[in-house]
């Protein structure tokens, strides 16, 4: 399984519509609640007899939502993901969007996958 089916699979646990950053047509209507995804960063970060052991990602997920209340609880909701073994960086609110009128956040994760 791909890291991007993993993760989809785990985004999936929500039980929100979750797409890649910028993925959503320009006419195309939002949900009310929403998750969004994009990798920052990927690496190998561990070897072992000259071959690449771990490889860690740097994910930002973002929850969207018509109601403010479900961006006051995002970050807990979001640090869930600590049971699939995402490690939580940072976490920071996104300007309301005034033609859509969703309000956001945004976290940061780490994930280390070990590579065979």
């Amino acid at each position: 399984m791909s890291f991007y089916e993993a993760l989809l699979e785990d985004l999936a646990g929500f039980g929100y519509l979750a797409r890649p950053q910028g993925s959503f047509g320009e006419n195309e209507p939002l949900p009310e609640i929403f998750i969004t995804y994009m990798l920052i960063t990927s690496g190998e970060t561990a070897y072992s007899s000259n071959q690449n052991s771990l490889r860690e990602y740097r994910v930002q997920i973002a929850l969207y939502a018509k109601d403010q209340s479900a961006i006051e609880s995002a970050e807990d909701l979001l640090k869930q993901l600590k049971a699939k073994d995402y490690y939580f960086i940072t976490g920071r609110q996104l300007p309301f969007l005034k033609d859509t009128q969703h309000y956001g956040y945004a976290a940061d994760f780490r994930k280390y996958i070990k590579e065979t």
